[in-house]
């Protein structure tokens, strides 16, 4: 028998903002299904239970209102999912979609992830094409951006791939670039040094420099 861990606990579902609440459900069936799965409980009809109590009151209050639940998880899950999902805003989704950026710090891969997860909820036909544009319009570096538009068929795969490889390539740029600074100033510092010993020499028996 596997040994059921002591978990934290999930918070509570909360209703909230109705344009929001499919996306927010998926993600927190996401979670609740990591929870169930670490916890070693296989039984469907206690993870029911567990769902229902995890979930909180203003689920179960829902719950209740349902028909047909069933007596397992699954089921469960398919009735509160069924109920939430109409009331996801398209159009709300697609502006959610359109408003995201790299931010300070992310790659074109974790970029990439952010919009795969959001583009879930927009029902495009063409999901990757659209993660695709939305790089290239909406990444940090102008250089990158003209990289990509240079790239004939271009794959949101064949997007991330180059990202990754720009990216690397800027960072190793930038390592030299600061490794050379610091070889010229210390040329520089050094060049400066002997041109002032040459001009001030000190005096060997006294230690002071012979300025007249």
């Amino acid at each position: 028998m596997a040994k059921v861990l002591d978990l934290p606990k999930l918070q509570p579902f909360t209703l909230g903002e109705t344009s929001t609440i499919s996306q927010r459900w998926r993600k927190w069936i996401k979670s609740f299904e990591y929870y169930i799965a670490a916890s070693g409980i296989n039984n469907k009809k206690q993870q029911r239970a567990i769902l229902l109590h995890l979930a909180g009151p203003e689920v179960q209050d829902i719950f209740e209102t349902l028909e047909d639940t069933g007596n397992d998880l699954d089921t469960a899950i398919a009735k509160l999912t069924s109920y939430f999902e109409p009331q996801k805003n398209i159009p709300f989704e697609h502006h959610n979609f359109r408003q995201t950026t790299q931010l300070q710090g992310e790659t074109i891969e974790q970029l990439a992830i952010r919009l795969k997860h959001k583009v879930k909820f927009c029902e495009y036909g063409n999901p990757n094409d659209m993660i695709r544009d939305q790089i290239i319009e909406h990444c940090s570096s102008s250089r990158l951006r003209r990289r990509l538009l240079r790239e004939p068929e271009l794959t949101l795969e064949k997007t991330v791939e180059i990202g990754r490889s720009f990216e690397a390539s800027e960072r190793q740029a930038s390592q030299i670039e600061a490794d050379s600074l610091k070889t010229t100033d210390l040329g520089v510092n050094a060049i400066r040094s002997k041109a002032a010993s040459s001009r001030y020499p000190t005096s060997i028996q006294t230690g002071r420099s012979n300025i007249v």
